[in-house]
């Protein structure tokens, strides 16, 4: 096969990012050898220096690509993720080059060659239906809308960065939960008493999603008691209370007439 296909906003595209541009390098030339040698994405370890030659310490550059979510971990190597989404599988490969063939062996007129060579040309490049690469971009977005405290929550800023990549290291079911503890957290926070909010990339590093999956209410706990708070036979009166405003005013006054008895 002379060709791959890819995504125009896979370089910016915040997995890559994160992964670092020797990655993005690795993960492309992984696409081109899959297509080339048909391996349906399959890369082994034995063949990884051939993938792209002159890349120092490959191993830890696939790492990255297994850290970000686009290598998986295989029996003898790693699965690029998501290599069908624009690359033909093997099988389809080899179909389009038997029906090339056939065309070919028809010969006789030109465009019946040419017209053979359009079918398969038109089969091997299919309008695709969605891109590589998940586009994380909107689900991070998201689970912006969604979190009560929108601190680095806008494109463009170092500390959204930071929450990319929090976002970046999460699974998809991991996301998931993060979406329906944040609605939870959102909930909880704005009650009387709560707590204030997290920064959303210590929520998330935190897994603290884990503790809202369901709907939660703040539990208020009773202010300590001063001992010298004013007192009703033995009971002390809550602080900021009609009637403990009354009592102090009432100490202040006798405090003053005994200062006044004493001068």
């Amino acid at each position: 096969m002379a060709w791959a296909k890819l995504d125009d906003g896979m370089p910016t595209h915040p997995k890559m990012m994160a992964a670092g541009v020797k990655a993005f390098a690795l993960d492309v030339a992984g696409i081109c050898y899959s297509n080339k040698h048909s391996t349906d994405g399959f890369i082994a370890n034995c063949t990884l220096t051939a993938v792209l030659p002159g890349l120092n310490c490959p191993k830890k550059i696939a790492e990255k690509l297994v850290e970000v979510g686009r290598w998986t971990e295989c029996a003898g190597g790693w699965m690029i993720h998501d290599i069908h989404d624009y690359q033909p599988t093997a099988g389809y490969q080899k179909e389009i080059s038997k029906k090339r063939a056939e065309a070919g062996r028809k010969g006789g007129s030109a465009p019946t060659q040419a017209n053979g060579k359009q079918l398969a040309s038109h089969l091997l490049n299919p309008v695709p239906s969605r891109p590589v690469l998940k586009d994380l971009k909107d689900t991070v977005g998201d689970f912006g809308e969604i979190y009560p405290r929108k601190d680095g929550m806008k494109w463009g800023g170092a500390s959204r960065g930071v929450v990319d990549r929090s976002w970046l290291k999460l699974s998809d079911e991991e996301r998931s939960a993060a979406m329906k503890g944040a609605e939870s957290y959102a909930g909880y926070v704005s009650q009387p008493g709560a707590p204030i909010v997290a920064m959303a990339t210590t929520w998330l590093n935190q897994r603290r999603w884990e503790q809202f999956q369901e709907p939660r209410n703040v539990e208020l706990q009773s202010r300590p008691v001063s001992a010298d708070a004013p007192r009703v036979g033995g009971r002390a009166l809550e602080f900021g209370s009609a009637e403990w405003e009354a009592r102090l005013q009432e100490r202040s006054e006798r405090a003053a007439s005994l200062t006044g008895l004493v001068s």
